[in-house]
């Protein structure tokens, strides 16, 4: 005890402030006063005898600020660098897994140390046979529910920076306390960021609250991801606020880890924090592309979002959102999604690999507003859907194109796959590009529909002006009588049929040649596009 002593009369000139050494040989050293026991009666206070001789207790008193104990004990004298724990007269055995083997134990002369210790504040004081103070301390705060108060450097006085809340769970009564030699210990006691939420390549700061929770001034290095940030000297009980500023991030999560690197360092627990950084995304790089808003009975509602960034994106944080509910939860079973890679959106899991959030919205039939949100609260598209622009009755609306406005009644339609619904794969009304005139392409032309198994039929495939059309297309014979109806329906801006040569009423037509006539009405507009083909049928063609 007395090398520990010299110790610090020898730090005593790099003080940050002035302290006087304690020359009472017998201090108090721990205090629990709110303790976690069953009994309330559980309260103690250890003291320890710094001097070189054994200290006579006999007729000392312990005080708190409302009543004075007398202190009673097996024995009358306590030797050199031995500790005392005082209990009151009635304690039930609270601290005994925590009791050394070799205990002294004195004891108040009634049922409570003082009047009971005060959680929040009181005082305590040891006074000798003569009536003199021998120690005294006192809080003003409240602490960890359960944990004692410990001195940290018993010879130091009863200053504020002396006193630490204990490691040790219920304390440490008759031994060495668990701050002890609480020197030197510099942390990261929290971490925000400026701003908040970053756009895409904007510089942010990370702002880290750096303190000194030890006794001695020190210097510390900040680091962030294990990379050298700054230095700074800290003086004790200091908390410094130290900017790191990183140059930029692309949209997405980035997690960051903000430590303090400093030696002697007496608690390393408390050297580092993480922090992620949502770097917000840029409006429209994820697309609302399907809405199932009309589920059939027992089927879920669901909203497929699409990847049309540059990079993969992950799901997780991201929300879909109608006018009605605004919840903060987001996406929760999370994907990467590829560039334009698809990923369903529901309140329950449709399929594996289908994105959960469950608090998913109840989107009306008749009309009702999306909104897609990044993880950090951005909106990133919105649509102001109604029953007209299609889906319904167990069909998705579907977009049909990825650069028209989403809100654009003519990019949206009725999903004409049969299954209803394309979810988690390229919409049936997908359209790459939106050319100025129509096209239709026959292959083979000419063709041999003679049953041989060979080119017995062609394909016609067409691209119309327009994203979503109604489409009537005839065949003709060379004086313009009709021979069949080959498409008639609602369709995407491409598509594809077959003719095998025959007429309506199933019987093969005769070589030569025939006229292909296709209209195209506008679904929205009702402007009208046609176009015509010639097809010619042959024999024989191998």
């Amino acid at each position: 005890m007395k090398c520990r002593f010299d110790k610090f009369l020898i730090l005593l000139s790099i003080l940050f402030y002035s302290a006087d050494i304690v020359f009472n040989q017998v201090v108090i050293t721990e205090v629990l006063f709110d303790p976690d026991c069953p009994l309330s009666n559980q309260e103690f206070v250890e003291i320890l005898n710094l001097g070189p001789d054994p200290v006579d207790i006999t007729g000392w008193r312990l005080a708190d600020n409302h009543s004075t104990d007398d202190l009673i004990s097996d024995f009358s004298w306590l030797g050199v660098g031995e500790y005392g724990v005082i209990l009151e007269q009635d304690y039930s055995g609270c601290f005994d897994s925590v009791f050394p083997d070799e205990v002294n134990f004195i004891y108040v002369d009634d049922n409570s140390i003082g009047n009971g210790l005060g959680n929040t504040t009181d005082m305590v004081q040891i006074i000798n046979a003569e009536g003199d103070t021998i120690s005294i301390m006192s809080w003003t705060s409240g602490i960890t529910h359960g944990h004692s108060l410990e001195k940290v450097v018993p010879e130091y006085d009863n200053l504020s920076g002396n006193w630490r809340v204990s490691i040790a769970p219920l304390g440490t009564p008759g031994s060495e306390n668990s701050v002890a030699s609480h020197l030197i210990d510099i942390g990261v006691d929290s971490l925000w960021i400026a701003p908040e939420h970053p756009d895409d390549g904007e510089p942010f700061e990370i702002m880290a609250s750096i303190t000194n929770f030890g006794l001695l001034p020190s210097q510390t290095q900040i680091r962030v991801n294990d990379e050298t940030a700054a230095f700074l000297w800290v003086d004790s009980v200091q908390t410094i606020v130290s900017p790191v500023i990183i140059t930029h991030r692309a949209s997405g999560v980035h997690p960051f880890i903000v430590s303090t690197l400093t030696e002697e360092d007496y608690d390393p627990g408390n050297d580092s924090l993480s922090i992620q950084v949502i770097v917000s995304y840029e409006y429209g790089d994820m697309l609302i592309n399907e809405i199932m808003y009309d589920a059939l009975i027992g089927q879920p509602e669901w909203v497929e979002i699409v990847n049309v960034s540059q990079s993969a994106i992950s799901s997780s944080g991201w929300r879909i959102n109608d006018r009605d509910n605004f919840p903060a939860v987001g996406i929760s079973a999370a994907a990467s999604i590829p560039v334009f890679g698809f990923d369903v959106v529901s309140k329950d899991s449709l399929f594996p690999g289908s994105a959960i959030q469950s608090s998913f919205p109840v989107l009306n039939n008749t009309e009702d507003q999306v909104y897609l949100f990044d993880p950090s609260g951005k909106m990133i598209d919105h649509v102001f859907y109604q029953s007209w622009w299609g889906g319904g009755d167990g069909f998705s609306l579907e977009r049909i194109t990825h650069f028209l406005d989403s809100n654009n009644p003519e990019n949206w339609g009725t999903c004409v796959s049969g299954s209803g619904s394309t979810s988690g794969y390229q919409n049936a009304l997908f359209v790459g590009e939106i050319i100025s005139e129509g096209v239709i392409t026959v292959t083979p032309n000419p063709f041999s529909p003679d049953d041989d198994g060979f080119e017995d039929e062609t394909i016609i495939s067409f691209h119309v002006p327009f994203t979503q059309a109604y489409i009537h297309a005839v065949i003709y014979d060379v004086r313009g009588r009709e021979i069949d109806t080959l498409f008639d329906q609602t369709s995407a801006a491409e598509g594809i049929f077959r003719w095998d040569g025959k007429m309506t009423d199933g019987y093969r037509c005769k070589t030569g040649q025939y006229i292909l006539v296709m209209e195209a009405t506008n679904s929205f507009t009702r402007s009208v596009w046609k176009g015509n083909s010639r097809i010619i049928i042959a024999s024989h063609l191998k």
